[in-house]
């Protein structure tokens, strides 16, 4: 019902949802680590931003491979997509300051809105 405020589904997107209902539910935490892939982030930038180690990052990602039968980061972004888990249309913005190894000035990064990572 989109005049209740809802969204409309295409007929196809509907299917493929129906086709991976039974599946594994991705967990909300896994659901930020898939973000992160999709966003192109390294595990070291991902458990940054979600305040977890990096151990913790690669053990969610054997499970989002898992539940969504990927093969590799790349693919699991591309299914999260597909199949509606994740939007990469939300706007983005500054998301991390970190210190560069055997730096002594930080790096602010930026991710801009075409979901490059540009240094400021």
């Amino acid at each position: 019902m989109v005049h209740a405020g809802q969204r409309r589904i295409p007929p196809e997107m509907a299917q493929q949802l129906a086709e991976h209902a039974a599946d594994d539910a991705l967990t909300t935490r896994e659901l930020d680590v898939l973000r992160g892939i999709a966003k192109g982030q390294s595990n070291k930038v991902i458990a940054f931003n979600l305040n977890i180690v990096e151990h913790t990052v690669k053990n969610h990602i054997k499970s989002i491979l898992s539940k969504l039968d990927a093969t590799d980061r790349t693919s699991a972004a591309i299914i999260a997509v597909r199949r509606g888990y994740i939007d990469l249309l939300r706007p983005a913005g500054r998301f991390l300051v970190l210190r560069p190894a055997g730096e002594g000035k930080e790096a602010a990064c930026f991710l801009s809105a075409n979901l490059t990572l540009r240094r400021d």
